[in-house]
């Protein structure tokens, strides 16, 4: 069994799936700068039951260029992916979450900048992209149109916790090199 998407590394007490399931390879999802290095620790000390995702999720998009993430997380993203295998992710767009100390939803352009940066990652590594999609569907569809005019999708892109219209889906991803590309993972949601 597969688990394609999950933050296990974020709540100690979630850890312990680890050694009780010991028949399910998990794919972790970094989500921030912070937490790469305990992606990175939990895929040496469980091997090839963690796929690991290292990526910068929307919700993060104030802290680049802030000084919180260097202006060198896009060679660490490389490297950690380069030396142990995995994804990029979880990325991607958000135009419904809010700031919780601002309360101002999370500025959209740098989300597309941040990106578009991490699926030419993706693409220069070959390998598969986990992407956090609300309330941007079109947005996301412009960006990956766009990647794949320019020849720069990566091999596979997971929409995670899909939450359009089986339409939305058909209409703007199912066509072109992005029709065998994409794939779609549901949630309890």
């Amino acid at each position: 069994m597969f688990d394609v998407h999950c933050h296990i590394h974020e709540t100690p007490a979630t850890l312990g799936a680890l050694d009780h399931n010991k028949n399910i390879v998990y794919c972790v999802q970094g989500t921030r700068y912070t937490d790469w290095d305990r992606v990175a620790q939990l895929k040496e000390e469980y091997g090839d039951r963690i796929v690991p995702g290292f990526g910068l999720h929307p919700w993060f998009v104030e802290q680049v260029g802030s000084g919180e993430i260097p202006e060198t997380w896009r060679s660490k993203l490389k490297a950690l992916v380069e030396m142990h295998g995995g994804i990029v992710g979880e990325c991607g767009l958000d135009k419904a979450a809010r700031n919780p100390i601002t309360g101002k939803q999370y500025p959209f352009e740098p989300q597309i900048s941040l990106l578009k940066a991490q699926l030419t990652i993706a693409h220069e590594l070959g390998v598969p992209v986990s992407v956090h999609c609300v309330r941007a569907f079109g947005a996301l569809a412009d960006v990956l149109r766009e990647a794949e005019a320019a020849g720069t999708l990566p091999p596979r892109i997971m929409l995670h916790s899909y939450s359009g219209s089986p339409e939305m889906l058909q209409q703007l991803f199912l066509r072109g090199q992005l029709g065998t590309r994409v794939y779609v993972s549901y949630s309890n949601v």
